[in-house]
């Protein structure tokens, strides 16, 4: 009996892994990939834990950018902003400087003196510290403790990636993988950031689709219903998504554009098992139809 026991807990946490990595790719990327791309950057104060955090080399944007041509300002933004990635690294360590829950942030900077590119960037800051600065919960010790009997990880997580997957058309739109792992099964969640490049404000999602935000809100209502179904299938569900749906506003869609397209993203256990993940919805809406 305690061997059948410890074989289902074995196939369990399979599944819930192997949940994690069919939903996201790219929810927590190889840490050899980041040291290609370091530079400083201050790190930011860890509740309860204040000192222990210690700053580490940021990660430079280096990314390919296009060359704006001379003209309006608009035209030049409809061609993209240009912009780098910087690491944030506000990692719990010992004593000794090892690594006892690694807490990164992976930013966008936008670059440049435009007053909107400003504004962009005090908004990825202010979530780029409402991440980082959420309280775990638990003390040095018992960290410790839990990193002792860590079985297939040399450290817990609980990290942040970003990806520009849109910029152009006047929007920035930035994909934030989500990894987190404090002993029990590795989880992970996704969510956007999109910007209007002209205003400089978060963009509203009836605004990138181009109705009004009535329309807005039954499309994506009957559209999602319809597409969790296939993505989950009806077995994978753990609620029916048409009937809590209904109760959603339009800031309760997360979305980010990728290649023009939007995409909307539901977190794990939101209308399905953990084991199944978290969901991205490729909507099949452009913004080249509005």
């Amino acid at each position: 009996m305690k061997k059948l026991i410890a074989i289902l807990m074995t196939l369990a946490l399979l599944l819930t892994l192997a949940g994690c990595q069919r939903s996201s790719g790219r929810s927590r990327r190889d840490k050899d990939e980041d040291d290609d791309r370091r530079q400083d950057d201050s790190s930011m104060v860890f509740p309860g834990l204040a000192g222990d955090a210690e700053e580490d080399d940021d990660i430079s944007g280096e990314m390919p950018t296009q060359d704006v041509a001379e003209g309006s300002l608009a035209e030049s933004r409809a061609e993209g902003v240009e912009f780098e990635y910087v690491l944030v690294d506000n990692s719990v360590r010992n004593d000794n400087g090892d690594i006892l829950v690694s807490r990164e942030y992976v930013k966008v900077v936008l670059l440049g003196d435009d007053p909107a590119y400003a504004s962009i960037n005090a908004l990825i800051e202010a979530d780029c510290e409402l991440f980082l600065n959420s309280d775990i919960g638990w003390t040095v010790e018992e960290l410790e403790e839990a990193v002792e009997n860590l079985y297939g990880y040399d450290a817990l997580f609980s990290d942040a990636d970003a990806e520009v997957v849109h910029n152009e058309d006047g929007y920035l739109s930035i994909r934030i993988d989500e990894g987190w792992f404090m002993g029990g099964v590795c989880n992970c969640n996704f969510y956007g950031l999109t910007y209007d490049l002209t205003t400089g404000e978060e963009a509203k999602i009836e605004d990138v689709m181009g109705l009004p935000a009535d329309e807005a809100l039954e499309q994506l209502r009957e559209l999602s219903a319809e597409r969790l179904v296939e993505y989950y299938g009806q077995e994978g569900l753990l609620v029916e998504p048409a009937g809590i749906l209904a109760d959603y506003t339009l800031d309760d869609f997360r979305f980010y554009l990728e290649n023009g397209e939007l995409v909307l993203a539901f977190y794990t256990y939101e209308f399905a098992c953990g084991a199944a993940g978290p969901a991205d919805i490729h909507t099949g809406i452009y913004i080249g139809d509005r």
